[in-house]
């Protein structure tokens, strides 16, 4: 390979690395809010984001561009296979335990699903904001802080130092 094919090479993994990066900071932001378009959205940027350094890792024999590819995939898949599920998992736990489920007691005979969801939210808000503040929220921190820590190494060229480690 002569030197100008080696530096378009190596310019393609950098900006696919920052795509990726800057993708999963899109998708997780637009995933919260409330709005279903924006959660589709959100699902696009993240199975984009996850196909990309599926695709390219194959392809390249730098270990600094294998490395980011590798927290990439490991990120995607601790945070939506491990990480969110258990959140999800113990929210639903801790608002069936503890909150207030009148809203759904007349269903038998309304069948009003949409109702009765609007009532249990506005019932059992706070219940939700901290259950989400103590479950969701510090998935967000891990999976952001991995974000910056790979974008910030990218634009150095700096290899991450243990791309198969759970935290930083």
């Amino acid at each position: 390979m002569s030197e100008n094919q080696i530096e378009k090479t190596d310019k393609k993994n950098i900006d696919i690395i920052k795509a990726v990066y800057i993708l999963y900071a899109i998708a997780l932001f637009l995933f919260w809010l409330p709005y279903g378009f924006a959660m589709m959205l959100s699902f696009l940027l993240l199975t984009l984001g996850i196909i990309l350094p599926y695709s390219y890792i194959k392809k390249t024999n730098s270990d600094i561009y294998k490395s980011h590819y590798r927290w990439q995939i490991r990120s995607f898949w601790i945070a939506n296979g491990l990480l969110f599920p258990l959140a999800i998992f113990i929210m639903v736990i801790v608002v069936l335990e503890y909150g207030d489920m009148g809203a759904f007691v007349n269903l038998t005979t309304d069948l009003d699903i949409e109702n009765a969801t609007k009532q249990f939210i506005l019932t059992n808000f706070k219940l939700l904001i901290i259950t989400m503040l103590f479950s969701c929220v510090p998935t967000m921190i891990w999976w952001y802080s991995r974000i910056y820590i790979g974008y910030k190494n990218i634009k150095s060229k700096i290899a991450i130092k243990n791309p198969t480690s759970w935290l930083f």
